[in-house]
């Protein structure tokens, strides 16, 4: 069962990664971020890159999926981030 959520929060973080990094949003809000953001820092250079946001959205998967203990949260994080990624590259 951890795998298949594992899965889905793989999916999930590479659309809200894509979203964020490309696509304007509702209301033009994710191009309003990074507008504003800028490439100045590198949040606002994190805001416009998939595979930076994959990798944090990643973590905040890892935790909503409840992992017993820091080495689970290490793999689940790796695993979401890392699937997210791999589909980024695959699928743009």
């Amino acid at each position: 069962m951890i795998l298949a959520w594992i899965l889905i929060a793989g999916l999930a973080v590479y659309k809200v990664a894509r979203a964020i990094a490309s696509e304007e949003g509702p209301f033009s809000i994710f191009l309003r971020w990074r507008d504003h953001l800028g490439q100045g820092s590198w949040i606002g250079r994190g805001f416009n890159c998939v595979s930076c946001l994959s990798f944090w959205g990643g973590l905040f998967a890892a935790l909503l999926i409840g992992p017993q203990n820091w080495r689970e949260l290490l793999l689940m994080w790796g695993a979401v981030g890392g699937i997210a990624t791999i589909l980024w590259r695959y699928f743009g």
